[in-house]
């Protein structure tokens, strides 16, 4: 499996590609530096490729981390985001 975001830094819109070995619930979580929770996102998805639309026009400039939990990923999965303005 794999989590990717692009474009990185992003403006207004990221995609969060990520690769699920089954169907399942997925959480992504998107943390601020300072380990705030900003958002988390709950949806169920098939097992395969899949890519997610992530609107950033409520984010400051900065840096964030996006989380990527699901019970068919055991580690789960963490990646940077930079928003720019």
């Amino acid at each position: 499996g794999h989590l990717v975001v692009y474009p990185n830094p992003a403006t207004g819109i990221a995609t969060v590609q990520f690769q699920l070995p089954e169907p399942c619930k997925v959480e992504i979580s998107i943390f601020d530096l300072n380990g705030s929770l900003r958002e988390v996102i709950q949806t169920y998805y098939t097992g395969g490729d899949h890519q997610l639309a992530l609107p950033l026009e409520n984010y400051r400039a900065g840096l964030y981390f996006l989380q990527l939990k699901a019970p068919s990923i055991r580690e789960g999965f963490i990646t940077k985001i930079a928003v720019t303005r």
